[in-house]
């Protein structure tokens, strides 16, 4: 688990830079609400590893966009669970546990594509 959280990570790192995705800076409202920090890449990263985390995250955002949703807050715009239960008004447990259920989805896609 420990490694799709280091690609979702990455992913958030990337997406930010909005260079080949669809998110527009003003989809992403929570973002100001968001304090910064600079982060770089852990690992190896590329465009197409990227990719293929965009392309799981949006497939899951089919199957269950609140999920996609809360994902992209997570790593895109850096939002701990206790502010998104905040802004929610959902425990935070529920939270974390529906995290951990997006970050499956992704890791089943991502072995899913790995195997082909």
């Amino acid at each position: 688990m420990k490694q799709v959280k280091q690609l979702l990570e990455n992913w958030g790192i990337w997406a930010r830079c909005r260079l080949g995705t669809e998110y527009a800076p003003v989809a992403m409202g929570m973002m100001d609400a968001v304090e910064w920090e600079s982060r770089t890449y852990r690992g190896e990263w590329n465009d197409d590893i990227a990719l293929a985390v965009d392309r799981a995250v949006a497939e899951l955002g089919r199957f269950d966009e609140e999920l996609r949703e809360l994902m992209f807050q997570h790593y895109v715009c850096s939002a701990s669970v206790r502010h998104l239960s905040r802004v929610t008004k959902v425990h935070r447990e529920r939270l974390a546990r529906d995290i951990e259920r997006g970050e499956m989805w992704v890791a089943a896609r991502m072995f899913e594509l790995a195997a082909r």
